[in-house]
Formats: C-alpha cells, structure tokens, sequence
C-alpha cells in the first residue's frame, strides 16, 4: 500500500512538470508587434508631362513591416529634389494597403528626366525613394525675332541674312514643331514660302526677296503665330545697278521762256530683260531732284530758255551706276508771238 502510494504522488509530480513545460513553451512562440521596415516606389516613375503642369498620375509609395505585410498610418514624406514644381501634400499617412500618393507639378524649365521627387520615412529600407519626370515644352505663347532685322539690300534681291524667330511658351521654354507664318506687310516683296516650322531650338527663318521700293525701312515682314502673337522685321532697299530710259517729253517744242507742253519723264529698272519700275530713285535733272513714282517714273516741268532755234534747248536726267543715264531730252524753242497794239486817231 505505501508503494502504490507513493508511485502516485511522483505521477501527479510528473504531469504538473509536462504542463509548466508547455505552458512555457506557447509563450516563447508568440508573433512579435508589426514594425515599419521598408518603402518602396509603387508607381508614378517615369513620366512626362508639360513644365510648369501637374502629372497626369500621383506619385505612390509603399510601406511594408518586417514580414513583407502592409503597415497603415506611416507618415511618408515627399519632397520635390531637383527641377523645382511642387507636390500637393508634403506628408501623407499610409492606407489600408500601406501606399501613400501625392500629386506632383513639375518645374517650368523642360528637359528629359529634369525632374526628381522623393517619398521618405526616416530609418527605412529603401528610404528615399526617388521618382522622374522629363518636362515638355507647352504650348507656343510668345515669339521674338532672333536674326534678319534692320538690313540693307538690293531691290529685287533676297536679303543676306534670312529673317529668324524664337518661338516659346509662357515658361520661356522653346517650343519645337509650331508653324509661323510669314507675310509682306510693305515694299511689295515676298516670301519663299507663306509658312516654316519651328527646329528643335524653336527658331524659324524664312527666304525675304525685297520689293521695288528704295528707301530706308520701307520694307516690312511680318512672322505670326496662330494665336495672333507676331514680331515685325524692317529693311532698307537701295538700287545700285539697273536700267533708266526715257519715258516722255523728248523733242517738244514751245514758245522762248515757256514751259513744254508735256514734262519729260524716265523709267527707272531693275536690270534684266524683265527688270520691274522702281518706287522711290532719287534723278538728278541738274538744278532740281525729283524722286520716282510708284510707276517707277521722275518728270520735272521744263521751262525752255529765252533763244529761239530748232532743238536749242537740252536737259538731262541722272541717276549715278544706272544703265542709261543720264538721259538726254531735246526741245525747240518758238519767238514769242507778234504783239500789236490798237492806235486810235
């Protein structure tokens, strides 16, 4: 009987002992609390957008726990790095899902992968994440000429340097692929053609033949944006060479000390068989100067000298390195008609 006993006491010893056993071992395997451990760039890498305009997609951030599992209410922080813009929110608390967003505005400069932004949480894996945006040009705004104002040309000839324009937007930014149009606005000259398009620098230029005009900034062009935004380029034509004939008022007669019927007049040209009338040649007649109409014509009324005689009068018409000149024009002088006087008596 006091062996039983006792086989029975160490028993219950024994399963007391196996339980305090297991007890301590349920505790030991306990899951530790979630911990913020790493952030990583979800989406919003990469894109492009206008300078100076917000992207078309927020910019995402992940936080996870140091079982890969999402961790809710982390404070991420973003910030804009390089390029200058903006984001829309400089802190923001993780969702359900541990992801975090802001909406970016990229800088007003454009430029391939110009912009950077970060999403940080101090003591992360992976923190910062960095994100890139390239920025384009946006819409043409402005335009201003570059090249080709205030020359001085031949009449009829292309001028030396062909007129340019910068074409930008609101942010400066040259803008690539807009058309300007080009128009003769005075001078009667033209254009190579009524439109060019911008190069990757945003400039354009155009061919500008002068019109028949001689004077100084009598000639206009104009380039001109769609939206009605223009710059003006003026010129000064001069003719150095070319073509003057007698047009009219050769061989008149009229009475000694009275003017010719008809005034004498030339043609001023430019050279070559289809030479065009020139507007605006200063001819020499000696003691008067008279300029060349739009006809590209110069008269003078002529008052013949007082000697009568067939072709005794002469005038001449001059314009320096013109072929032609001078031209020379002839008149015959009459005798003043007989004066008779009524004597009463």
């Amino acid at each position: 009987m006091k062996l039983n006993r006792a086989a029975a006491v160490v028993a219950v010893a024994l399963i007391g002992l196996t339980s305090v056993n297991c007890s301590d071992g349920d505790n030991g395997s306990s899951t530790p609390t979630p911990t913020a451990t790493t952030i990583a760039l979800v989406s919003g890498d990469a894109q492009t957008g206008a300078a100076g305009a917000a992207l078309a997609a927020p910019i995402t951030a992940k936080v996870t726990d140091q079982n890969g599992a999402a961790m809710a209410n982390v404070s991420v922080a973003f910030a804009v790095a390089t390029g200058g813009g903006s984001v829309a929110a400089a802190s923001v608390p993780t969702n359900a899902q541990g992801e975090a967003s802001t909406t970016w505005t990229l800088g007003a400069t454009a430029g391939v992968n110009s912009n950077t932004s970060t999403a940080s949480v101090t003591g992360l894996t992976g923190s910062p994440v960095t994100f890139t945006a390239s920025a384009t040009a946006g819409p043409a705004s402005q335009i201003s000429g570059t090249a080709g104002n205030a020359q001085t040309g031949e009449v009829g000839a292309t001028v030396a340097l062909a007129p340019t324009v910068a074409v930008k937007d609101a942010n400066n930014n040259p803008v690539a692929g807009v058309t300007v149009t080009w128009t003769v606005t005075a001078g009667g000259g033209s254009v190579a053609s009524a439109t060019s398009m911008t190069d990757a620098a945003g400039e354009a230029s155009m061919a500008w033949t002068l019109g028949p005009m001689v004077g100084t900034d009598l000639q206009m062009l104009r380039a001109a944006l769609a939206g009605g935004a223009n710059a003006m380029f003026s010129a000064s034509a001069v003719l150095t060479a070319g073509t003057m004939a007698l047009n009219g008022g050769d061989n008149q007669s009229a009475v000694a000390g009275a003017a010719v019927g008809i005034m004498p007049s030339v043609l001023v040209k430019t050279p070559g068989a289809g030479g065009v009338p020139v507007q605006g040649v200063t001819v020499d007649w000696s003691v008067t100067l008279v300029g060349a109409d739009a006809s590209g014509i110069a008269s003078i009324g002529w008052t013949l000298g007082g000697t009568a005689g067939a072709n005794n009068q002469g005038l001449s018409a001059t314009v320096a390195g013109l072929t032609g000149s001078p031209v020379a024009f002839v008149a015959s002088a009459t005798a003043p008609p007989t004066q008779m006087f009524l004597q009463s008596g």
